[in-house]
């Protein structure tokens, strides 16, 4: 067999056949045609060509190869000079994932890593991007970049992409992207068969502000992924006020799409006092989703076997493939059959006065057994209102970490980040770790973390009062019923049982409806102020520590079919879903007959 010896020099000289005495000698079989080697060990830059003796550096190779041609990288640890942009219609693999890894270590200035070229294709590597800049300055990093129409003609596979810059401390800021598509490739119907992505790995190591992003969809592309997981670590401190998402499309033109099959998409939720806000999938564009039939819009696209780790979508719509869960609630019968609002139970019942829909308290509901997402919302009736009537539906929840919560009233206190500082009170009741805390501009779902005495750790971060401007503040989930009068905004309260406080939402039980998602705003004793002006009473009322969700659906004088997409609610194991129903009627009288409705999970 003949051999090549490689001199220290570069060049080469057959040396004739038989058994090499040194690890100097290789094949003749590495002279490979359209092929460029990269050969840690015995590359050399200045010798080396398509189909001759190696180069040393990828970046000479890459910048070397041309239309057909193959960069073909050999086991080793390559340090970057800059960043790689493929030509048209050339390859770069290497020989095995795990020993052929490529590092940059990036500047503070914007950079990325690799700019795929049209027909190019990355395989077979270990790639990694850091960061050792200033910390002063902003800086943009990207793993992969695919413009122009390359969503649609190049490909990632079997690869790990890694960008980190986690070292930063938590007040610099830095956009880190591990795949960006930011062209316009758009096929139509055989995009679900290409695969952008294959067989690969992103990871997002990211710490302060700014956006943090697994994959990227920028631009009008459309683009498929298979087999691919991806992964944003949370930031290492908590302070850091960032936003951690797997997966987003955000576009200014609304049509940038993404099909996910077998991919997992995962993040690591807020915990405790941590201020940064995170999610596995972010639909930030088209923010309307015009058919929620899989494929049917833009947007993001869960296709089959994909798996959001903490089923988490920064409560927008999204499209999938089906829904793991379908809730199913039915009224039979003339809705004038019954009060003006109450509560439905899961299944079909019959419309009947003081029985269903229930007005009573704790409200009927569904209880989560798993994390999931609520992500859409379908309702319709045989016969619409008619004349100037409407008939609404509504979702609210009530927390699990709330559940059974024992109320404090009385509070007056504020909040700053995530602490909370009690001035005065409770009167009442006592403060404790997992109660729902509730009041003027405080954010739903805040809860009690940790905490003793006037100091207490709340999630999410937020301001609410300022130290000489406090606000009365209520905890757990107090249910209250009584006789009341709504005037405008003013609510006054007569034989109460149970206990009013602020945030609670409030209901009718009797012919005079009380507005749909009211809530108690300010107030004590008797006098209280409501959310939504209106004029009610007197009739018996009640109040609940239910919250409210964006799913509701309102059906007009002619409606008879309706449905909400454009959101998402994400639940925790415990938490209790809840549907409310309420209707207005004149003359004529209100003929909505026969209403159903289906939630959907995810």
């Amino acid at each position: 067999m003949s051999l090549i010896r490689y001199s220290p020099g570069g060049g080469r000289a057959v040396v004739g056949s038989g058994k090499a005495s040194s690890s100097s000698y290789v094949p003749v079989g590495v002279l490979r045609g359209n092929t460029l080697i990269v050969d840690q060990v015995y590359g050399n830059d200045a010798t080396a060509s398509a189909g001759g003796t190696p180069y040393r550096s990828v970046n000479t190779a890459v910048s070397a190869a041309m239309y057909g041609q193959t960069v073909m990288v050999l086991p080793g640890q390559y340090t970057l000079t800059g960043p790689l942009f493929l030509n048209n219609g050339t390859s770069l693999t290497g020989v095995s994932l795990q020993t052929c890894i490529l590092n940059l270590t990036a500047t503070s200035s914007p950079t990325t890593m690799i700019t795929m070229g049209e027909n190019s294709r990355v395989e077979y590597l270990s790639m990694n991007l850091g960061y050792t800049g200033s910390t002063a300055s902003p800086v943009t990093l990207k793993g992969i970049y695919f413009g122009g129409t390359s969503s649609q003609t190049s490909k990632l596979r079997t690869s790990v992409v890694s960008v980190n810059n986690a070292w930063v401390p938590t007040g610099s800021t830095s956009t880190v992207t591990g795949i960006e598509f930011g062209g316009t490739g758009a096929p139509g119907p055989g995009v679900f068969s290409f695969n952008s992505i294959k067989a690969s790995t992103i990871n997002v190591f990211s710490n302060g502000s700014g956006n943090k992003r697994g994959v990227l969809v920028s631009n009008t592309n459309q683009v498929s992924t298979r087999d691919t997981n991806i992964y944003v670590a949370q930031p290492s401190d908590t302070t850091s006020t960032g936003s951690y998402v797997g997966v987003e499309t955000n576009d200014s033109y609304g049509i940038g799409s993404i099909q996910l099959r077998a991919t997992t998409s995962g993040i690591i939720y807020p915990t405790t006092t941590q201020s940064y806000t995170a999610s596995d999938i972010l639909q930030s564009t088209p923010l309307t989703i015009l058919d929620p039939t899989y494929l049917a819009s833009p947007g993001i696209q869960i296709g089959p076997g994909t798996d959001l780790v903490t089923k988490s979508a920064g409560g927008k719509g999204f499209s999938t493939y089906d829904y793991p869960t379908l809730l199913y609630y039915g009224l039979k019968g003339n809705i004038t059959s019954a009060g003006s609002g109450g509560y439905l139970w899961p299944g079909t019942q019959t419309i009947s006065a003081g029985q269903y829909p229930d007005t009573g308290l704790p409200a009927p509901f569904y209880r989560m057994q798993q994390p999931g997402l609520l992500s859409g919302m379908s309702a319709s009736m045989n016969v619409a209102p008619g004349g100037t009537n409407t008939l609404t539906l509504s979702v609210y929840y009530n927390p699990a970490n709330s559940i059974n919560g024992t109320a404090a009233q009385g509070i007056i206190g504020y909040i700053s980040g995530t602490t909370l500082t009690v001035v005065s009170g409770p009167s009442s009741g006592s403060i404790a770790v997992g109660q729902s805390v509730n009041g003027p501009g405080v954010g739903l779902n805040t809860y009690i973390v940790s905490g003793s005495g006037s100091t207490w750790t709340v999630y999410p971060s937020q301001t609410a009062g300022s130290v000489g401007s406090t606000i009365t503040i209520t905890t757990g989930v107090p249910n209250s019923s009584f006789t009341g009068t709504i005037s405008g905004t003013a609510l006054t309260v007569s034989s109460v049982t149970g206990s009013i406080a602020i945030g609670q939402y409030l209901s009718g039980t009797n012919a005079s409806p009380v507005t749909a998602g009211t809530t108690i705003v300010s107030g004590s004793g008797s006098s209280w102020v409501v959310s939504a002006s209106q004029n009610v009473g007197p009739i018996s009322m009640s109040t609940n520590g239910l919250l409210s969700t964006p799913f509701t659906v309102t059906f007009g004088s002619t409606d008879t079919q309706k449905s909400f997409y454009n959101a998402s609610t994400r639940l925790n194991s415990g938490d209790r879903i809840s549907l409310y129903t309420s209707y207005t009627s004149g003359s004529p009288a209100n003929g909505a007959h026969d209403i159903t409705c289906q939630l959907d999970m995810f």
